[in-house]
């Protein structure tokens, strides 16, 4: 992206620890299918490293507001249980359509947003619907840089089929270190490339270098779920995690 955006004011939260309707450098977005039982750990993770490293971001998980917000017989997507009994790994077309005011309601609020930056969660389950929202997003002529990250972003085979006419960047693997660096030099007008961990559109003459894992866990922050609205939520907990990566070394998986 050429031209150099607007850094955001630093948020400050108010008495009961939600940051309101302010500027914010980065808005992090969970878009349907997210499970509706606990906070996405991905979210807390990333806005506790990004406070730390001085950068506003504003967490926003709009999947399990949706499934409050959706009729009883139309939840199953959520809860993965579809009304024959199957199992579905993602939305087909109908459900898209079934949910298209919803998805205009989603498109409007983060329209709405004054986020310099939009960061979208992807996986296996949010995909089209992520992608709905970012075509309407452009279509109504938001230019502001789009990030796409998770685990249907890790996938080489994948990355040229991501739809690189909405896209502007894929941050790949531990996301942390990558986008604080990718959002500073965004925010400073300054190049991307040779950013560990950051896949640029087809085309582009720089090549991807992945970022080195994280040697060091307990340097992180603590995850920060206040932002989210817990109330809402199936279960009354909170993920954590004590380790990073995977055992196994799968042929498929890049």
């Amino acid at each position: 992206m050429a031209g150099k955006l607007r850094p955001a004011q630093k948020q400050k939260p108010n008495e009961q620890g939600m940051v309101t309707n302010e500027p914010t450098d980065i808005a992090l977005v969970q878009l349907p299918l997210a499970s509706p039982w606990r906070p996405p750990i991905w979210l807390g993770c990333l806005q506790a490293y990004l406070v730390q490293s001085g950068i506003s971001s504003k967490p926003m998980d709009l999947s399990v507001g949706a499934y409050h917000d959706a009729p009883a017989p139309l939840r199953w997507p959520w809860l993965k249980d579809r009304p024959d009994g199957t199992w579905e790994h993602s939305l087909d077309a109908g459900i898209i359509g079934a949910f298209s005011a919803v998805i205009d309601a989603h498109v409007q609020l983060l329209f709405e947003t004054p986020a310099s930056v939009l960061g979208f969660h992807l996986s296996n389950l949010s995909t089209q619907w992520t992608f709905e929202v970012i075509r309407r997003l452009r279509d109504r002529g938001d230019r502001r840089p789009v990030l796409l990250g998770g685990p249907a972003t890790w996938t080489r085979a994948n990355w040229p089929e991501m739809p690189w006419n909405l896209v502007d960047y894929l941050v790949v693997g531990e996301g942390e270190q990558t986008l604080v660096t990718l959002i500073r030099r965004l925010l400073a007008g300054r190049p991307t490339f040779s950013i560990p961990g950051v896949v640029c559109p087809p085309g582009h003459p720089e090549r991807y270098r992945p970022q080195p894992p994280l040697k060091t866990l307990d340097l992180l922050p603590i995850p920060d779920f206040h932002h989210l609205p817990l109330d809402l939520y199936l279960e009354r907990s909170i993920p954590i995690y004590g380790s990073r990566g995977c055992m196994h070394r799968c042929a498929f998986c890049s």
